[in-house]
């Protein structure tokens, strides 16, 4: 990737300090896939921080994500006005506030970026960056409480934060691979690999979202087992709202079943890349298995230990060359899972 020094540096030092799991990852990956990744996250991740800056309005929200996605289309637009108008509305000192304001930093590497690259990039940021507007005015039907409806918004929502994501994957890889984007049975693998991410994030994140007035986990599961999305928080209901957790644990982990193929169909002579898409999808199962274990998720984001982490990364290192052997370790996080939502006490 081609670009000014220092906005290649910003990208690099701003990704570890915005994502956990993605830095060590995409760092992980040849260094002709590294930066045009790393790129596509870090604008992703402003979409998300607009997206959930809930002290804004959601017709202003809506208005950044619609310009956001006019910006990545538009060669003439630096992105430097928009990022002005972020920084100066959320008005806070986070890692993700810097990077909103270092937007057109993003978009001068987006601009010296391989055409067919660039391309690929842009396709998908805006696809997700128009879903996300689209959801984000839901809040204004719902005033103080926002709930998806049905799993078919669910499953619209979850395909234009992540879905599109994989499809973005899919794309670059095959672009790294010198193959062509056109595998169908691929590229849905790749857009499950996504689905199953973010089903994990949605349960894992549902306390912080609860705190915001929003709940993912629609309304019709809540109500299938007996309680609605207000009401899981409360002490009453806690073996109705495990319950359906479980439900969303369950499809998160279908989800992932369908990205570890994904994975299986990387060519083995492509170590990194395999572990770049194996190692989160093994930390989304392992967390699956902790927010299932308890009722910690009701009240706070679940997180698993470090040392976890460096097992899981570690084991799949050892084992990213052999079909077999990733399955096998797959297989076993999957047991875990199963153990778990077997013995949870709902």
């Amino acid at each position: 990737m081609n670009g000014l020094p220092e906005d290649l540096d910003f990208a690099r030092t701003m990704l570890p300090l915005v994502s956990r799991t993605f830095a060590p990852a995409i760092d992980v990956l040849p260094e002709p896939l590294a930066d045009p990744v790393r790129l596509s996250y870090l604008l992703c991740r402003v979409a998300d921080t607009i997206e959930d800056a809930p002290a804004l309005l959601p017709r202003l929200r809506n208005r950044w994500l619609v310009r956001l996605a006019g910006t990545l289309g538009d060669r003439g637009d630096t992105g430097e006005t928009l990022a002005d108008e972020i920084a100066i509305g959320l008005d806070q000192d986070s890692p993700e506030v810097q990077l909103s304001a270092g937007l057109p930093r993003l978009i001068r590497l987006l601009r010296a970026t391989e055409p067919r690259i660039s391309d690929a990039i842009v396709r998908w940021t805006r696809e997700l960056t128009l879903g996300m507007a689209r959801f984000v005015l839901l809040e204004e039907e719902g005033q103080d409480w926002t709930a998806l409806g049905t799993i078919d918004d669910l499953e619209a929502y979850e395909y234009y934060v992540a879905g599109t994501v994989g499809c973005l994957l899919h794309e670059l890889i095959s672009i790294q691979l010198g193959q062509g984007a056109t595998d169908g049975r691929q590229r849905r693998l790749a857009v499950s690999f996504g689905l199953g991410l973010q089903g994990t994030n949605i349960i894992q994140d549902l306390a912080d979202d609860r705190a915001r007035g929003w709940s993912y986990l629609p309304e019709e599961i809540a109500l299938r087992h007996g309680t609605t999305t207000r009401r899981l928080g409360d002490i009453a209901d806690r073996g109705a709202a495990m319950s359906a957790i479980v439900e969303m644990a369950e499809r998160a982990g279908r989800n992932l079943d369908d990205g570890l193929e994904f994975v299986l169909i990387l060519p083995r002579q492509a170590p990194r890349i395999r572990l770049f898409c194996l190692w989160p999808l093994l930390l989304a199962l392992r967390t699956l298995v902790r927010i299932v274990s308890s009722e910690e998720v009701l009240e706070r984001r679940v997180r698993i230990a470090r040392a976890e982490v460096r097992t899981l990364t570690r084991e799949a290192l050892g084992a990213c060359l052999s079909n077999a052997a990733l399955r096998k370790l797959y297989d076993r996080e999957r047991l875990l899972l199963a153990a778990a939502i077997q013995s949870n006490p709902i």
